[in-house]
Formats: structure tokens, C-alpha cells, sequence
């Protein structure tokens, strides 16, 4: 009696999943995949490459398509296009659409920058830092091969060091920049002894000047000093001035130096030697 109520029931198990199996293959073959062909991409939006540049990069993407992995492949090979172009703010989107003629549409968004914060500085104003930085505007498209560039010449700056971070922004479609600043006083002086003279002037070389690293408020860097001998100082006289000025708009520098150069060496095998230089 127990093994036929059994059987009834293993029964009943074996039809309820021959059903289930049967409703699956049904469903299958209620939604085919779906196929199409590509003959075009059309780009819309904030394509910053050229046409030459987007057509390589979406070729291998044209022809027979089954299902839509293909096409949200494109997206993310133009999208990686621009990445390497410095545009790693820019998104590429596979908007809905109805395919026409084999004509997919790609869109490209650029996140641009919503604000520009600096924390962290003590000696230079928010306005005069971003001057070193003219990438970050608001609302501008920020390509990290021009933020590199513009950091590394501002870095530079002997009183100053910068790291950019850059996060989601407040505002939809944008990012925002914090630029952490440590910075010291502009304007410093200094002093130095070695022993690199000679034994006729004296071995001993003192050396004293100042700097000021934006001395008319443009990050210009003047630069002063003397050099003298700790034995004999009315025999060498040394000076030097340099002064740089950086060209942030064009990630250049322009500097010019000027040296003086004074030096009695005293008398030898009956001649007296001296020399000054400019």
C-alpha cells in the first residue's frame, strides 16, 4: 500500500517537471534573439575625436549583430578612445532607438567641471593658485593630459605643491576638483659654507642671498646671492641673479640668469693673476 502511494507521488514529481521544463523551452521560443545590421554609427553629442579616429575605432563593430553585447561593446571602445586622448570625463551612451537603414546612434556626454575647490593654503589666495591651473574653469571639458602638463610647471614652484582630486559633482553631468595646497612663506633667505675654493684664495667659500618666489605676484621667482672667501673677501667676489617666470597658458617657462665673477688668485712664477667675468 506504501509503495503505491509511493509511486503516485514520484509520479506526479516526474509530470510537474516535465511541465516546468516544457514552460521554459515555450518561453524560449517566445523571445528569439534579436538580429540586425550595421552599416553606420551615428556619433551625437561631445565627440572630441576626429572622424577618421571614430571610424577606426567602430569598425570592427559594423556588420551582423545578434542580441545588443556587440553594440554596448562600441560604446565602450569609443569611450576608451577618448580616455587615452586625456578626455576620461567624457561617457558614450547606447540611447533607445529604432534601428533605421542600419544606423545605430552613439552618445557622447561630457562631464564637465562644476566647481574648483582649494583647502590647504595659507600664504597664496584661491584666485592666484586656479591662475596656475587654467584647466579648471567651470564648465570646462577637462582632459588629464593638459591637468598633468599645467601640474607638473606649477609644482615647480619652490613654495608651493599641489595635488588635484577629482569626484562626482554636485550638479548632474559633472565633476568637481579639490586642489590640496602645501605651501610656505614666499620670500626667504639663506646662507652656505663649503670648501671648494683654492688654497691661494682660501679654501673656505661663504655664500648668502634671498629669494622671493612671486615677487610681482605672478609666481615670478627672483633670486639673489654673494659669494665670498672666509680668508681673503676683498679677493673674491662672487654674484649672481636669476629670475623665472612661468607661462601657465602654455605649460612654459621663460628664466634668465646673471653672474658676476671676481677673483684675485695672487702672484705665480712672477705673474699676477686675476679675473673677473660676466
Amino acid at each position: 500500500m506504501a509503495l503505491s502511494k509511493l509511486g503516485k507521488i514520484c509520479g506526479s514529481c516526474l509530470t510537474l517537471i516535465g511541465i516546468f521544463f516544457f514552460s521554459l523551452s515555450l518561453a524560449d521560443a517566445a523571445t528569439p534573439q534579436v538580429e540586425f545590421d550595421v552599416s553606420t554609427f551615428a556619433i551625437e553629442g561631445d565627440n572630441r575625436l576626429d572622424a577618421k579616429t571614430t571610424d577606426t575605432v567602430l569598425a570592427d563593430f559594423l556588420g551582423h549583430h545578434q542580441g545588443l553585447e556587440k553594440l554596448l561593446a562600441a560604446a565602450k571602445a569609443l569611450e576608451e578612445a577618448h580616455a587615452k586622448q586625456g578626455y576620461a570625463f567624457h561617457r558614450v551612451q547606447l540611447p533607445p532607438q529604432t534601428m533605421n537603414k542600419g544606423v545605430i546612434r552613439l552618445n557622447v556626454i561630457a562631464f564637465k567641471l562644476g566647481e574648483a575647490r582649494i583647502t590647504g593654503s595659507e600664504y597664496f589666495s584661491d584666485e592666484h593658485i586656479l591662475q596656475s591651473l587654467p584647466s579648471l574653469k567651470p564648465q570646462a571639458r577637462l582632459n588629464t593630459h593638459e591637468i598633468a602638463r599645467e601640474l607638473l610647471l606649477a609644482n615647480r614652484h619652490p613654495s608651493r605643491e599641489h595635488i588635484i582630486n577629482i569626484k562626482k559633482g554636485q550638479a548632474e553631468d559633472t565633476v568637481d576638483a579639490e586642489v590640496k595646497i602645501k605651501d610656505s612663506r614666499p620670500y626667504f633667505g639663506f646662507v652656505g659654507i663649503n670648501n671648494i675654493g683654492t688654497e691661494q684664495t682660501g679654501r673656505v667659500r661663504l655664500t648668502g642671498g634671498g629669494q622671493h618666489t612671486n615677487l610681482f605676484g605672478k609666481d615670478d621667482v627672483f633670486t639673489a646671492s654673494y659669494t665670498t672667501s672666509q680668508k681673503y673677501p676683498e679677493d673674491v667676489k662672487q654674484y649672481g641673479l636669476s629670475y623665472s617666470i612661468p607661462i601657465y597658458k602654455l605649460a612654459s617657462q621663460v628664466s634668465m640668469f646673471y653672474s658676476s665673477s671676481d677673483v684675485d688668485s695672487g702672484t705665480i712664477n712672477s705673474l699676477d693673476i686675476s679675473g673677473a667675468g660676466q
